[in-house]
């Protein structure tokens, strides 16, 4: 398989895991923070074993600790995640992430001492004006405002940009099953305090013993971690900042399967498949592909 078909292969599978939480969050109607504590362990154990099949090595004392936060940034952003999604459409809600990679460069700045070049700074500015004009809404009143959704994913994004940046300090010096070995056990350290503050439901039991709760669970992160799998694939044979470049493509693989799941499939799913929405939706997930493509080139 080309690096081109895994890094595509990848924002395809991520959209499908998009829309099985969506379907979670809105039908199973599992709470936010019971379905953060339970993704969250799964994915935490699933990174585990991807780094042992990767061929773990042990990390200095250093790169573990800065290893194990990242894996516990990764399992917090997914709570704002959930919630944000409980809001809104999909299609306005994942694009957002792609302030992610302008945080990254942000925290690459501060703490790395890394510049941002004319091009990029441009293709930020496209993100964020992107970004913006999907979260406007207008009120009964005539009065322009954000979407309520919108500051959720921006944390979210911050937190995931976090991940990023303390994964690129250690693994450009150590084995990738060992920093996969080692985020995944912080994303379970992570599962232990959010348990206890989060899991606590009245309706908890009731949904641990539904057996459609645990299969949907399964399923997305079956979904995420061949995502995963081929996003690492695809990073093994080619720059990181080409295969990040064509991850930016999710938010259009978003738009095109809610339109098709929302056709299909309308008990379930509700997009907005008015033309105007649909034109807005993959104009400025085009826009922000571009910005993106600026910001890594």
């Amino acid at each position: 398989m080309s690096w081109l078909v895994a890094a595509l292969v990848a924002p395809l599978f991520y959209s499908f895991s998009n829309f099985i939480e969506k379907y979670l969050v809105d039908h199973v109607r599992a709470p936010a923070g019971l379905l953060t504590v339970w993704v969250s362990f799964m994915m935490g154990l699933g990174t585990m074993l991807l780094g042992v099949g990767l061929g773990a090595e042990l990390l200095s004392s250093r790169d573990a600790l800065l290893m194990m936060l990242a894996g516990a940034s990764l399992s917090i952003y997914i709570l704002p995640y959930f919630i944000a999604l409980k809001l809104d459409e999909a299609s306005r809600i994942i694009p957002l992430f792609q302030f992610s990679p302008l945080f990254l460069f942000a925290l690459s700045w501060l703490c790395l001492g890394e510049e941002l070049t004319g091009l990029q700074f441009c293709g930020a500015l496209l993100v964020i004006v992107g970004g913006f004009i999907l979260s406007l809404e207008r009120r009964v009143s005539g009065v322009l405002k954000l979407r309520p959704a919108f500051w959720l994913i921006i944390f979210a994004s911050f937190l995931y940009a976090v991940n990023g940046l303390l994964t690129r300090m250690v693994i450009s010096q150590n084995n990738l099953g060992g920093t996969l070995l080692f985020q995944g056990f912080g994303q379970l350290l992570a599962v232990a305090p959010m348990k206890y503050y989060l899991g606590k439901t009245p309706a908890e039991g009731d949904f641990v013993k539904q057996l459609n709760f645990w299969g949907w669970i399964v399923l997305t992160v079956l979904v995420s971690c061949i995502a995963t799998l081929c996003d690492v694939y695809a990073m093994g044979l080619v720059k990181v900042n080409l295969v990040r470049s064509v991850a930016a493509t999710q938010p259009l693989f978003v738009v095109v399967l809610g339109t098709i799941l929302s056709h299909l499939l309308p008990g379930y799913f509700a997009e907005d498949l008015r033309v105007r929405a649909l034109g807005l939706k993959f104009g400025v997930g085009l826009m922000m592909l571009f910005g993106i493509y600026l910001l890594y080139r």
